[in-house]
């Protein structure tokens, strides 16, 4: 039956189209745990950067108490100055940094949360792929023993032809 042949070649193709999706769908799952993995880092990097960025703090208030405020530097105050003006300076390019590694942190979570979605809807039509592939391997089975029934059917009408 000619039908059932076509039918048969046609739920083949889907099934193999069905098991490429299904393939994408595990280079997509990569990429959502690459992602983690890079806000991880980032979070280390800047939890670092904080740390710092407190014991900066701390060394500037300290040098104000102990040397500013105690009068040790010349009475001119240059040295006091200049030492009070690059510890705010890196004071502030630390804060920057953590800034920087704060909103970095913030765009990988929500591009992880994102990826997350998108892998539960992978998940889902990578299930409803599956679903079909079966469907499809039960018709094409249908169609298998439709076929060998009119193999055999076939071949009694030759012997009882002749």
């Amino acid at each position: 039956d000619e039908e059932a042949f076509r039918m048969t070649n046609e739920l083949r193709e889907e099934n193999k189209a069905l098991n490429e999706k299904i393939q994408n769908i595990g280079s997509k799952n990569r990429e959502t745990f690459n992602m983690g993995t890079e806000l991880g880092r980032i979070t280390l990097e800047r939890d670092y950067m904080k740390q710092q960025l407190e014991e900066y703090e701390e060394k500037l208030k300290d040098y104000e108490e102990n040397y500013v405020k105690k009068g040790i530097f010349d009475s001119s105050g240059k040295a006091s100055q200049m030492l009070s003006q690059r510890l705010k300076e890196e004071n502030i390019a630390l804060q920057e940094r953590v800034n920087e590694l704060e909103n970095r942190s913030a765009q990988l979570e929500n591009q992880l949360v994102n990826a997350k979605m998108s892998w539960a809807n992978v998940e889902l039509e990578k299930e409803n792929g599956l679903q079909k592939i079966r469907e499809k391997n039960e018709t094409i089975k249908a169609y298998s023993n439709r076929i060998s029934k009119l193999e055999i059917d076939l071949v009694k009408t030759k012997q009882d032809l002749g």
